[in-house]
């Protein structure tokens, strides 16, 4: 009942909500960023484990002590119900979602796996809880008009890998249907014991795995 009331809420808002804008913009940024450092080669999956362990211990560190400049960015883009309890938690899972991808895809299918996360998820977020009105028929959470767009965004930067990075060997089938499958999982509650799985690692695993499916018919 309470997951229908939110989005009986989210679908009376009419105006844009303007923490999910720069939230959303700087999860999308980061993604763009991780992406490119992965083609230029001034990233690899090694680096991004270095990443993740520094950024837990940073968290660990932060959770009490409040680090000056990283409590800055923490207020600026987390969501206040995570303040108190998991600081940074959507950044730690954002960077183990690349990482994942990294290891179990080959490397064009990671790239995918990632834009996806970095332009589907923060788009759908954003449009969702600034436009949506129509209920994902899936979901009891989430806005149709946020899955549309993240289907949208992420098949055009799907489209940019496919038509300017050389050796790419992702087919425009492969491609779409990663974002759709991915996108409409995105929507879904999934739980393991009861605890839900973050999307940041849900979406890039969904978004490669489709793939490598498709790939083995």
């Amino acid at each position: 009942m309470n997951e229908v009331i939110y989005v009986a809420k989210l679908a009376k808002k009419q105006k844009i909500d303007y923490f999910e804008l720069r939230r959303q913009g700087f999860h999308a940024l980061t993604g763009i960023s991780i992406l490119l450092f992965l083609i230029f080669n001034v990233l690899n999956k090694w680096v991004l484990a270095a990443i993740l362990v520094l950024g837990y211990a940073i968290y660990l560190v932060n959770k009490k002590l409040k680090v000056p400049i990283i409590w800055w960015f923490v207020k600026h883009f987390e969501r206040k119900e995570n303040l108190k309890e998991t600081p940074a938690r959507g950044s730690f899972f954002y960077v183990l979602g690349c990482f994942l991808a990294l290891v179990l895809f080959p490397k064009d299918v990671a790239y995918v796996a990632i834009i996806v996360l970095a332009l589907g998820d923060s788009i759908s977020t954003f449009i969702g809880k600034s436009y949506g009105k129509t209920r994902a028929p899936w979901s009891n959470v989430k806005l149709l008009e946020g899955t549309v767009a993240g289907i949208a965004l992420s098949f055009l930067g799907f489209l940019v890998l496919y038509f300017f990075l050389p050796g790419f060997s992702v087919t425009i089938f492969e491609g779409l249907a990663a974002c759709i499958i991915a996108m409409i999982v995105e929507a879904l509650e999934i739980k393991v014991e009861d605890r839900k799985l973050d999307d940041n690692v849900v979406i890039p695993l969904v978004a490669g795995a489709v793939i490598l499916i498709l790939r083995s018919l």
